[in-house]
């Protein structure tokens, strides 16, 4: 069966000192600081809970949902790489590197930017599919194209939208707001399903 936190706090348990891992009553994972989960290839992870680990490698034919939970990276670089498959649910993906973090391009369910002074660069297309949220920091959508699919505020910005030469597209179903007017967008798509 897939890998669990349920299975992790298990190992958890075991009262050894070189564990890298910590698991809370609500089965919430943390790993060690600056760590790395590799799902390895053929292999599936289902958290059940939250996890925050430094970074996350899916590996090809590995799959990893985190279902409804919150997935927290802490490492700065390219902290979650996707060459498997990730299938977000209705997770919600934060990056929170302390210096400048690449924002993998893949479809997210929530995805959250929240660092003050980093700066988050699209490394590729990206969708989100619920919200996204700018806490702090920075954004630089590159010249990548970014869907907004969520209804009401698809995007919520208390930093910075950098656009530079990116598409924004909002394809929310019904009722969306769009960002403000200030945000430094070059070009905005709208499109009704």
């Amino acid at each position: 069966g897939p890998m669990t936190n349920v299975l992790l706090a298990t190992a958890d348990n075991i009262a050894d000192s070189d564990l890298l891992i910590s698991v809370d009553g609500s089965n919430n994972a943390t790993f060690t600081t600056n760590n790395e989960i590799w799902i390895l290839a053929g292999k599936t992870y289902f958290p059940g809970a939250n996890v925050t680990a430094g970074s996350i490698e899916i590996l090809s034919t590995a799959v990893f949902s985190p279902e409804a939970n919150t997935v927290t990276l802490t490492n700065s670089g390219t902290p979650f790489t996707v060459t498997g498959t990730f299938t977000e649910g209705t997770s919600t993906i934060t990056y929170t590197g302390g210096s400048a973090t690449n924002v993998t391009g893949t479809t997210y369910y929530n995805l959250t930017l929240n660092h003050t002074g980093t700066t988050f660069t699209s490394a590729a297309d990206s969708t989100v599919k619920g919200v996204f949220t700018i806490t702090a920091g920075t954004f630089d959508a590159s010249d990548d194209t970014l869907i907004l699919a969520g209804s009401g505020t698809p995007l919520v910005n208390n930093g910075t939208f950098t656009a530079s030469t990116s598409t924004v597209k909002y394809t929310g179903a019904v009722n969306t707001q769009i960002a403000s007017a200030t945000q430094d967008r070059k070009s905005t798509r709208l499109n009704s399903s």
